[in-house]
């Protein structure tokens, strides 16, 4: 059998040549995103208080950044009705490649998906701020869009486990609960402390505090880390088929 990492790294390769028309359609729908958040944010970075503006762009952001990356494969669209990366993995496991082949090599597909919807998104973002009366150093700005990849790449690694280690429709229900989750912990949050989180991060940012990216990649570490080890234990331990 072929060495771990260099097995992953073939799959990876295998699955984006087969997901080409997906990132093209993921970009169209990024072109859209930007033209209907960026305002959002302009809006609120430029002191303009209104609380269900404030509460969109914190749902937007726990929501869409994670999943803009998801969307990159061909099958997201299709887990409820016929689960077919069970059915996919199932047949993975017939050949000599490995739970930890598979396990990482979802990662890493799910990381250059999340590269390359992000880039463009924040990019277009600082343009933006450039080009607006907002004042904010573009070493802030890396920092801010740092910090929110490191979180995005968290709520990732949390979906990928649940759409590996579980069916489809399951996959699909507990998706759509953490969907309705985080819509209350962001309308609770905003209604409480009356600002958004994003904007919150970009205040303590240009303060000079930099922990939010400290604390933000050293979770998305140890997420990675422990969550590999607990989705290849899961992927060696659930049923494919049936």
């Amino acid at each position: 059998m072929i060495g771990t990492w260099r097995g992953a790294l073939i799959l990876t390769k295998h699955e984006l040549s087969r997901s080409l028309k997906s990132y093209i359609l993921v970009l169209f729908f990024l072109v859209y995103l930007i033209f209907f958040l960026l305002p959002m944010l302009k809006s609120i970075l430029e002191g303009e208080k209104h609380i269900a503006l404030e509460w969109a762009v914190d749902f937007l952001f726990y929501t869409m950044l994670p999943t803009i990356g998801l969307l990159c494969g061909k099958l997201q669209l299709q887990y409820w009705k016929s689960d077919p990366y069970s059915k996919k993995m199932a047949i993975w496991r017939t050949m000599p490649i490995s739970s930890k082949q598979i396990a990482l090599a979802r990662y890493l597909q799910v990381l250059f998906g999340a590269v390359v919807t992000q880039v463009p998104l924040f990019t277009a973002f600082y343009i933006m701020i450039h080009y607006s009366s907002i004042q904010l150093p573009i070493s802030t700005f890396i920092v801010f869009s740092l910090t929110w990849f490191s979180i995005s790449l968290i709520i990732t690694y949390l979906i990928i486990y649940l759409e590996l280690g579980f069916t489809g429709k399951m996959y699909s229900v507990i998706y759509s609960l953490f969907m309705v989750v985080v819509m209350g912990f962001t309308m609770l949050y905003v209604a409480l402390f009356r600002v958004s989180m994003v904007k919150l991060s970009i205040n303590t940012i240009s303060n000079g505090n930099y922990w939010p990216a400290v604390i933000a990649a050293a979770a998305a570490t140890l997420v990675y880390v422990f969550g590999l080890k607990a989705l290849i234990s899961r992927l060696n331990k659930r049923e494919y088929i049936g």
